[in-house]
């Protein structure tokens, strides 16, 4: 249809929202369109040259590729004949996507309509070069940005003295809210660090605003309160929402259906068309996996998780017997257990604990093996990865049940159709379907619950919080960011936004985000290929201390991992566990990764650089190769038996004194494979050699195996200087160059994109740019070894 003309000089106005994904690559579900925008035939047709349009692209400064599909789709567009209303858009996810995105979408709207109206729009101008803003630009306006926010609100510390309100006499009391409660875990919730009645959720939202605005102003340095200066939201009030929800009716039955086939059916049906491609499970359609085993990769007390298994234990030796009440009650124990046996920081209860202790206690490392189906319709190759479905917390779905069964008479047997879906009981929703546990990044939910708040100053103060205004992104960032505060604590802190209704949270909650595990084991190693392996770190930390007399540091675990460590717990070295025990369970899907893969010819030599949990998708890849290794092998065996033993030929056996050869010369047949096998050299850095080098064991056997060629590991803390992998990339080189300049061998490096990939970049830059210049030799570069695909990152923010 854009193609036909609309008449009267108008245009069709399109807006296209792109992210980057592998090595600036499109996603999966746009590259269709991308490969049709890239066609020559497309371009010299000019089949957009009545449409006007704009382009938000999505991108993370930590890849250098930065926001490369939405800058080449912006390009492409133009080419082939569309009317660009404005530069790319590129909202970065390393610094927080919101600031551009809420431009954007402020802007467009009034672009396009004056495009679309008038046939021409000014914004059109603007050169090509304004969507070609480097990644170090961007980093620099960040940096630039941040620092005239910070003079901002230096200059209004004194310029909060604001009129006293009618209730200023009145100030609100700080009455106990409720347990203090953090991001917790994926069924319940932690403990906090301190149980003092000043935990912070104690406090009203309002009475902790005041005080950290007493606590900017120099002034006020006595801890009074301060009131509250009254915004205006500077986010817009209205906008689509994520979701929508209706009640039904007890009597829905499935026969209400479209033409009378189930829609969990239709589905399922829907899915299993994608097994062309080899995905039969999806984040709507997991397979429920067993979990078969668990281990501390970390060197790490056992003490905890067998106090865990043991309140398990006692609940699962009840077996029918025990209720739902009391399997959580036995879950939450546990992790309090757990909790109890790692203290992150000094307390009266463990004032004998040593400090070295309290980094290493946030430092655990579990290995989880899963089962698989036994159809083999969850397949998988080294490099991939598997995402597992996650749910809110008990604390939290209890607080929201609780929440519409006082204020709107809403029971959680209740039937609920989200998105018009095949209805589900509210509670299912309200615990699987919307996030109430991540920490608040989007200004935007705060906006809306204002708009709930029956109290006026709880909703001025939200507005703050949500504001552009200095002081207000002030707040937001030491209150609601640092304190990593999630929308149920946000509802628990202003309690007149609890009147919000069932669709006004589907409306403004995003659903609850996956989490990805690297796959650190080969379907070849793995038995009948029935199970694989995952490794992930156990989220368990302090935030930073709010500027106020009396507010403890927050404790915060993971929603997953610490749901995971739990449950684990009489796998991991708990109790003998009953004969009623069953293997906990979780819901996981595939993720297959499209350049993080093995070379495809065994002969090419790599470079696997993965400090901390980067290095668990390498042990995937060394244990496949070791696999690989060993049918080589048996196969040269199998191959030089045939011909020394003989060989059947249309009935005449060849006996081996017929056959000029010697032992010599079988020799190359037997090992024709293993000498053309490339180098691998391995980079893994941990903090201390005694407690976090993660298959110490395990890369000790690849090295005497030979299947790991050189082993460098690097310590951070174990000595004054710390030492990183990028130090012992500088310390070898020379080979790292050799085998990158003359053996041609691809580099891959996982883990922390903040700055370890980046470092190890620079270093391998920095040793080819001096090479370089050595010789005559070609210039290798960063980016033409990107290009080639012979250096891969897997890497997270």
């Amino acid at each position: 249809i854009w193609s036909q003309e609309t008449g009267q000089n108008q245009k069709y106005g399109v807006v296209v929202v792109i992210s980057t994904t592998g090595n600036g690559d499109a996603p999966e579900n746009g590259s269709r369109f991308v490969r049709y925008l890239k066609r020559k035939t497309t371009i010299e047709a000019k089949p957009l040259q009545h449409v006007a349009y704009g382009v938000l692209a999505l991108g993370d400064t930590n890849y250098d590729q930065f926001c490369a599909s939405g800058v080449l789709v912006d390009k492409k567009l133009q080419e082939c004949g569309g009317e660009r209303v404005r530069p790319v858009a590129k909202a970065d996810e390393a610094t927080g996507l919101e600031e551009v995105v809420e431009e954007f979408i402020a802007n467009i709207i009034p672009l396009l309509a004056k495009a679309c109206a008038s046939g021409s729009s000014e914004a059109s101008s603007t050169s090509d070069t304004a969507s070609s803003i480097s990644k170090s630009d961007i980093i620099e306006e960040k940096k630039i940005e941040q620092e005239n926010t910070d003079v901002r609100v230096q200059q209004l510390e004194s310029k909060v003295k604001m009129q006293p309100t009618p209730n200023n006499q009145e100030k609100q009391q700080e009455t106990p809210n409720g347990p203090k409660q953090d991001e917790g875990t994926i069924k319940n919730d932690t403990s906090s660090a301190s149980s003092s009645s000043t935990d912070l959720l104690s406090n009203k939202g309002v009475t902790l605003v005041r005080q950290l605005l007493a606590s900017l102003d120099s002034q006020h340095s006595n801890g009074m309160e301060k009131d509250i200066p009254i915004v205006h939201p500077t986010l817009p009030s209205l906008g689509s929402s994520l979701s929508s929800c209706a009640l039904v009716d007890d009597k829905y039955t499935e026969k209400n259906s479209a033409n009378g086939v189930p829609l969990s059916e239709m589905e399922r049906m829907t899915v299993s068309s994608t097994s062309s491609s080899n995905i039969h499970y999806t984040l709507s359609h997991p397979y429920e996996s067993t979990i078969l085993s668990a281990t501390y990769l970390t060197k790490t007390p056992l003490d905890g998780v067998t106090k865990a298994s043991e309140a398990h234990c006692k609940c699962i030796a009840r077996g029918n017997r025990s209720t739902k009440n009391e399997q959580d009650l036995a879950l939450s124990t546990a992790i309090k257990h757990i909790e109890d046996s790692f203290p992150l920081m000094e307390s009266p209860s463990n004032s004998h604990t040593e400090n070295n202790c309290y980094e290493r206690n946030g430092k655990r490392v579990i290995e989880m093996t899963l089962s698989l189906p036994d159809d083999f319709t969850l397949e998988y190759q080294p490099g991939d990865s598997i995402g597992l479905a996650a749910s809110n917390s008990l604390h939290a779905t209890e607080f929201v049940l609780s929440l519409l069964r006082d204020k709107h008479n809403i029971s959680r047997s209740q039937l609920v159709s989200m998105d018009a879906q095949e209805p589900i009981k509210v509670e299912d929703m309200i615990r699987d379907h919307i996030d109430l546990c991540s920490p608040i990044k989007n200004k935007k939910i705060l906006v809306k619950l204002a708009q709930h708040a029956t109290d006026e100053e709880e909703a001025n103060t939200l507005n703050l919080l949500a504001s552009s205004d200095p002081i207000g992104r002030e707040l937001f960032r030491v209150l609601i960011d640092e304190q990593r505060l999630t929308p149920v604590h946000v509802l628990q802190l202003f309690p007149s936004c609890q009147t919000i209704s069932i669709n006004g949270l589907v409306g403004i909650l995003p659903s609850i985000p996956p989490r990805y595990y690297s796959i650190c084991s080969s379907p070849l190693k793995e038995k009948a290929n029935t199970s694989l392996s995952v490794a992930f770190s156990v989220v368990d930390y302090i935030t930073p201390e709010l500027n106020i007399k009396g507010k403890p540091r927050r404790r915060v675990g993971g929603l997953v991992t610490s749901y995971l460590e739990a449950v684990c717990s009489p796998l991991i070295g708990g109790c003998t566990t009953p004969t009623s025990f069953s293997n906990p369970k979780v819901k996981i899907f595939p993720k297959p990764s499209v350049d993080f893969r093995l070379p495809s010819s065994m002969s090419t030599p790599m470079i696997l650089i993965g400090p901390g949990t980067g290095i668990a998708p390498f042990i995937g890849f060394l244990e496949h190769r070791q696999a690989q290794n060993k049918e080589k092998q048996e196969g040269s065996a199998t191959a030089s038996k045939s011909i020394s033993e003989g060989t059947w030929r249309g009935g005449f056996e060849i006996e081996e004194e017929e056959v000029s050869h010697s032992k010599n010369t079988l020799a190359p047949l037997r090992n024709k494979d293993q000498t053309n096998l490339g180098t691998i050299d391995v980079y893994f850095g941990c903090r201390h050699k005694d407690h976090d080098w993660l298959y110490e064991r395990k890369m000790k056997d690849f090295k005497e195996q030979d299947i790991i060629s050189n082993l460098n590991i690097a310590f951070s803390r174990d000595n004054k200087t710390k030492q990183y992998v990028q130090d012992k990339i500088k310390q070898n080189v020379d080979r790292v160059i050799d085998l990158i300049v003359h053996k041609n061998a691809t580099i891959y490096i996982c883990g922390d994109g903040n700055a370890m990939a980046k470092d190890v970049q620079e270093a391998i830059k920095t040793a080819l740019e001096k090479k370089s210049s050595e010789n005559t030799l070609e210039k290798l570069t960063i980016e033409k070894l990107k290009e080639d695909n012979r250096l891969i990152l897997d890497i997270w923010s």
